[in-house]
């Protein structure tokens, strides 16, 4: 009989049901869940995503073989909300008899915290923390409403997962049960998915950079958090002394209007690229020279994990957990927050150390587009030894890239997906057991 895995049950050798709970969500959180559903289930885990669900998640859900149920998330925090809300994921990991409930952020926290009471047998429970505790109630009932359902989460959790250290300190002002119930595991990227090479004509063109631009980046949902007004005002500043720089934004939501008009405005638009959402991040990142995070407040960033995989600076405001994360990164630099000039002076350092382009790599020929899809390319053949007409992504031997990108090396060896997986499935391991003997004396 072969011994069972890590997602199995001792006993009965069945797979362990657990129920992920997300709110609607883009950016990091929503790649954490999709990898970490896909790793479960290779692990032998069955993994079952439920909240919000939309057709895109479903599609990348499918592809890791991770069911999903769209349960719905309220929009608000109300209480009928919430209720109705904690019902449904109550009668949903009742019928999975799921051993184990991990919801992902605060709203989500808050709604499997109270649907505990209702699920029969009681299944073991944690919340992952991908963000500081940000009070956005008004009023001093308000404020004390939300330290209660914060204190209330603490107390029903199992454990909490939080993202760095940051968060944790942030979560023990609010509760001194913060302290043991928290553990800290990072957020993690597999290496092999950016172990890869894209002709950068071809990728440009794509997205409508300049074939010869410098291109400065920002990567996340277009929410005030994010603090692209922020990126905005740098770059408009550094355009007015530093020629042909093209500044991308990837990402998606309710503030791009504003934001592009705030472009406009700053007369940035010639030399900005709004590139909405993107599936295809490694690729992307593979034509951008640095990544900005101005952001005012950040747990962890999974975005800068992926721009140090693929080779490229990384300019981040030093607040939160970011300094966890980029103090000892080759290519990283921590700048003063909600400060554009320090991000401009870091950006002229950085732009004054690139190398010169060789008149050889530099693009021959446009490209041409056939339903989205590069089909022919004689951009940049000789410094990337094309030989397919359609080869311009390829991936390389990890340990030549290694040499090449020290960020990569550096992400492999402390920030990989595996480590993350590990860690993810050891507190499984030890919350599920202690939910068992519990239950197992309960019963006596």
């Amino acid at each position: 009989m072969a011994f069972p895995g890590p997602g199995m049950d001792m006993e009965s050798g069945e797979a362990k049901t657990v129920v992920q709970f997300v709110r609607p969500t883009v950016g990091g959180v929503r790649e954490h869940v999709i990898a970490l559903a896909g790793g479960l289930t290779r692990d032998g885990y069955d993994v079952l995503v439920a909240g919000a669900i939309d057709a895109e998640m479903r599609r990348r859900l499918d592809s890791v073989r991770s069911r999903w149920a769209n349960i719905g998330f309220p929009e608000t925090a109300s209480s009928r909300e919430t209720s109705a809300a904690a019902a449904r994921l109550s009668r949903l990991a009742t019928s999975q008899h799921a051993a184990l409930v991990h919801a992902h952020d605060y709203h989500a926290g808050f709604i499997a915290s109270r649907a505990m009471r209702h699920i029969k047998p009681r299944p073991a429970f944690i919340c992952t923390a991908h963000s500081l505790p940000i009070s956005a109630a008004r009023g001093f009932f308000g404020r004390l409403g939300e330290r209660l359902r914060y204190r209330r989460l603490l107390a029903t959790a199992d454990k909490m997962i939080v993202t760095s250290n940051a968060i944790r300190e942030a979560l023990s002002r609010l509760s001194r049960r913060a302290g043991g119930k928290c553990t800290t595991i990072y957020h993690g990227v597999d290496p092999a998915e950016y172990g890869i090479e894209v002709d950068p004509g071809v990728m440009k063109q794509v997205l409508g950079l300049n074939p010869a631009a410098v291109v400065i980046a920002i990567v996340g949902p277009l929410v005030p958090e994010t603090s692209v007004d922020l990126f905005l005002r740098a770059a408009a500043s550094l355009s007015a002394v530093v020629p042909n720089v093209d500044y991308l934004i990837v990402g998606r939501g309710a503030d791009r209007r504003q934001l592009e008009e705030e472009a406009h405005e700053l007369r940035l638009t010639g030399n900005t690229i709004f590139a909405g959402h993107r599936d295809d991040i490694p690729a992307v990142l593979a034509v951008v020279d640095i990544v900005v995070i101005p952001s005012l407040t950040e747990g962890s960033s999974l975005v800068a994990l992926e721009a140090l995989a693929m080779g490229v600076s990384v300019v981040a405001a030093d607040v939160g957990g970011l300094q966890e994360i980029l103090a000892d990164a080759p290519e990283a630099h921590l700048v003063a927050s909600n400060d554009p000039d320090a991000i401009v002076r870091q950006l002229k350092v950085i732009l004054s150390q690139l190398p010169p382009e060789e008149d050889e790599t530099r693009p021959s020929e446009y490209i041409s587009i056939d339903g989205g899809r590069p089909v022919r390319t004689l951009v940049s053949e000789r410094a990337y030894e094309l030989v397919e007409a359609d080869d311009w992504l390829r991936r390389r031997d990890h340990e030549d890239l290694y040499n090449v990108r020290p960020g990569l090396r550096y992400v492999a060896d402390h920030f990989s997906l595996q480590s993350m997986l590990e860690a993810t499935e050891a507190t499984y391991e030890e919350v599920t057991r202690a939910r068992s003997i519990a239950s197992g004396e309960a019963r006596q």
